[in-house]
């Protein structure tokens, strides 16, 4: 080992010793660098070696290459300096090369590779260790989507990135990554054809090029690279592979989309005929005919409200036919998504005719829930409360399990303080009916998939409890509030036998018990401590009681010894076997409060309570430490 560390230290040394006599380092910090570069060499030369330990190694040579860059900005030998680079970089490349081949299951690590190469600017080796990436990671379509961006990006290869996705899709003909990715990258070549097209045929008349001579290239409308039928062919084939996937065309038009117009539609136009041939009926095929109709191109020159007014009517004549929940979806998330994001609270025009069309598809009986909450955030905008809360009421009736609407209604409800008997019945209500997402069966695999991201995050169960414990607290003195959660919960452990749901509910509602009682004036210390007594032993136990209940005594002044002893006590006695943070707590509270004799006790109880000890006593002897250097 020691000859091999040797040899190595020799030939960095060398470059080390050339950046001293640039005077780029002193003699002191080539002494320290050669050190550090011993130790990080002998770890890597010892039987049992990480990928962390070459990791280590290649951070701190790469340090002292930016080290190097930042003080050559001073310096008058650039070229030797560079030449200490490449060597450093050298030595870096062939440590990568022993960690990756080693290691070569793992992509993260092929991918420092390459990100090293590049900010080296090596980019003939980069192309190389893709390759080789590739001959290990087959079964990845991304890595063949990466290594096909670098040869069209850096390297200006079209074919070279056409033959990986080509090689890519026979290894992975499923991948609907690949085959969007081979797709883009034949519209990027038609597209960079044109552009250079464009450059070649310009008029070079003006002064500054008068002695110019101009290109005149023949204009071949048939082009099959001009007129983007390459990237055509590829889509039509991805089609006939996914025969029962619609989506993967939306998916090429939504690409298609990024880029020039003159391009992008006459490959719309073969996209749509292809929709139509492999998936006349779906919903992408319908979504896809709306959206060329937004196009404004010189064969479409009508007006936005024209070109949208058009769109709704292929989604109103394909609803008309046959009527679907999926395409009112699409209908109305089409016209959601024309809606500007920075209109204000004031409805438009488009919004009022939307509100119109969630109306129609309401007494259809085929809205969605999903589409019901945009239906209310729009209706909010009309400040007409009345008839909000007769649409709230309607899809609280419809959908009586679904945590989302509850909450919007019941949050929306909570800000008139004129209905605070009516709200709190119906919070009431909510807790009975509202059950987990995952238990909701009517939440659809299509939802959320044509409209716009929703304006608000899903909610459950929990969140309807906050809100409500918020606004009694606003709503109700602190008495009522604490008679008002005490009832409520006592009815939902009675009425409730989901004991999953029984469990959230008592994490979350006894700790708000004894928060509210301790804020009782003046005797709020000694009525928590009643509720503690009182609900300690009432099923079912939750970690977060015994918590709340010991942050509580420890914020008293003074702080009850005994009674604070009692709660760990029980605490333990119920968590103490999977949490060892609570015996960590103990400890530290009677070292604060106590006797530091009893930390013994303590931990002979933990060690014989809990699975598995390990991390309790690490954390202990720190703690154990900590007291030492106290005294």
């Amino acid at each position: 080992m020691a000859e091999v560390v040797q040899y190595h230290l020799e030939q960095l040394v060398t470059i080390l010793t050339a950046a001293k006599k640039v005077k780029i380092f002193t003699r002191e910090e080539v002494r320290c660098i050669v050190n550090k570069l011993r130790s990080y060499e002998y770890s890597i030369q010892k039987s049992k070696k990480s990928k962390d330990d070459y990791i280590k190694y290649v951070n701190y040579l790469i340090s002292v290459i930016e080290l190097i860059r930042a003080r050559k900005k001073k310096s008058l030998h650039s070229l030797k300096l560079k030449e200490i680079e490449v060597r450093l970089a050298s030595h870096i490349k062939k440590l990568f090369r022993n960690v990756v081949y080693k290691n070569q299951e793992d992509v993260d690590l092929w991918f420092k590779y390459i990100g090293f190469l590049k900010w080296m600017s090596t980019n003939e080796d980069i192309g190389k260790v893709y390759m080789r990436m590739l001959q290990v990671h087959s079964d990845k379509g991304f890595v063949w989507v990466l290594a096909a961006k670098y040869q069209w990006k850096e390297k200006r290869s079209s074919d070279m990135s056409r033959n990986i996705l080509q090689q890519g899709l026979r290894h992975l003909p499923e991948s609907i990554e690949l085959w969007n990715a081979y797709f883009r990258m034949e519209l990027n070549y038609a597209d960079f054809i044109r552009s250079r097209r464009k450059v070649l045929t310009r008029d070079l008349d003006s002064g500054q090029f008068k002695d110019t001579t101009k290109v005149e290239l023949p204009k071949d409308e048939d082009d099959v690279v001009l007129t983007g039928q390459v990237a055509v062919i590829v889509a039509e084939k991805a089609m006939e592979n996914f025969p029962d996937k619609p989506f993967i065309g939306k998916r090429f038009v939504d690409t298609l989309n990024k880029f020039e117009p003159g391009l992008r539609t006459i490959v719309k136009k073969e996209i749509v005929r292809l929709m139509k041939e492999h998936h006349p009926n779906s919903i992408e095929t319908l979504m896809i005919k709306a959206g060329c109709c937004m196009d404004e191109t010189e064969e479409n020159p009508q007006s936005l409200s024209e070109r949208l007014a058009a769109a709704n009517q292929i989604y109103r004549d394909a609803i008309n036919v046959s009527p679907s929940s999926e395409k009112w979806e699409a209908f109305i998330g089409f016209n959601l998504q024309q809606v500007p994001s920075n209109i204000g609270t004031v409805l438009t025009d488009l919004e009022e005719k939307i509100l119109k069309l969630m109306q129609e598809c309401w007494d259809s009986g085929l809205m969605s829930h999903s589409l019901f909450i945009h239906w209310v955030h729009l209706a909010r905008k009309t400040d007409d409360f009345d008839k909000l809360e007769k649409i709230l009421k309607a899809g609280s009736d419809k959908w009586p399990e679904n945590s989302d609407i509850w909450f919007l209604r019941l949050s929306i409800l909570s800000e008139n303080v004129d209905i605070k008997k009516e709200t709190e019945k119906l919070f009431f209500k909510a807790f009975k009916q509202v059950k987990e997402p995952d238990l909701v069966g009517d939440k659809k695999s299509h939802e959320h998939k044509f409209l716009p991201q929703s304006q608000s995050e899903a909610k459950t169960v929990d969140d309807i409890w906050k809100l409500f414990t918020d606004w009694i607290s606003e709503t109700y003195p602190i008495n009522r509030v604490v008679r008002i959660l005490e009832q409520l919960y006592l009815d939902i452990l009675q009425s409730n036998r989901d004991l999953k749901l029984q469990r959230r509910m008592s994490g979350y509602v006894k700790p708000q018990l004894l928060r509210k009682v301790s804020q009782l004036q003046p005797d709020g210390l000694s009525s928590a401590r009643s509720y503690f007594d009182k609900y300690k032993i009432l099923h079912p136990i939750v970690p977060e009681f015994f918590q709340t209940m010991l942050d509580i005594e420890l914020a008293a002044t003074p702080v009850d010894y005994q009674r604070t002893k009692s709660v760990f006590e029980q605490y333990v006695q119920h968590f103490g076997s999977s949490n060892h943070k609570i015996w960590i707590d103990y400890c530290s509270f009677e070292i604060k409060y106590g006797q530091s004799r009893n930390l013994g006790t303590i931990h002979i109880k933990a060690t014989r309570t809990l699975q598995n000890a390990d991390t309790f006593i690490a954390e202990y002897s720190l703690l154990q430490n900590s007291l030492t250097v106290g005294y």
